[in-house]
């Protein structure tokens, strides 16, 4: 049988809690990549660009056809193993790919000597020729750890599926101004209401 893991990596960590904390680190960069690229498409696609691309979003989920220049999913799935953690990430952005397989935090962001949490690319195929730089041992040795973790077709009915970025995709920029200028606001009123308190009891 054919194995085809192209975009398969492996964790330094066994623990799911440390997988969280890489998600919610990695994804701050991914969301403002997904804005991007949105934005970047509003400005090409003038004036109904927010509702052209609302269209061929919800093209990809009725046809399941790859639409790269609209889609901005980032979805990983993760199997537990003897060694750290296996993974695969599903998205159409190969830049975004590119990063998270050299991506790293540490534990605890707050520590410059807590441990480093890290990505490393773990891909296996079996229908050509073995990654370079890796004997036919390390290459078997490695597929014998995907096969020990793969026992279905389908990879989330054996791992478990984190959305990366938010599957309903980016708000326009308009939208993202406002929520910003309301947070601003609430903040600057907060901090006033806190300041009369701290007046009031001296």
């Amino acid at each position: 049988m054919s194995t085809k893991i192209y975009t398969g990596f492996k964790l330094n960590t066994d623990n799911i809690n440390d997988v969280q904390i890489l998600v919610r680190e990695f994804r701050v960069w991914a969301e403002k990549e997904s804005e991007k690229l949105l934005d970047a498409y509003c400005e090409r696609v003038k004036p109904n660009g927010w509702t052209q691309w609302c269209e061929r979003r919800e093209n990809i989920k009725r046809t399941g056809l790859r639409d790269p220049f609209v889609d901005t999913q980032f979805q990983i799935v993760v199997f537990p193993n003897e060694d750290g953690m296996l993974g695969m990430v599903f998205t159409e952005q190969k830049k975004w790919v590119n990063k998270w397989m050299r991506f790293s935090c540490r534990r605890n962001k707050m520590s410059k000597t807590s441990e480093k949490l890290k990505v490393q690319p773990y891909g296996y195929w079996n229908n050509s020729d073995p990654l370079d730089g890796m004997t036919d041992e390390e290459w078997e040795l490695r597929g014998k750890e995907w096969d020990a973790v793969l026992k279905c077709e389908i990879p989330a009915m054996d791992g478990f599926t984190i959305d990366v970025t938010s599957p309903n995709g980016p708000l326009p920029k308009a939208w993202r101004d406002e929520i910003e200028a309301e947070r601003k606001q609430v903040a600057e009123n907060l901090a006033r209401k806190q300041a009369r308190l701290a007046a009031t009891a001296q």
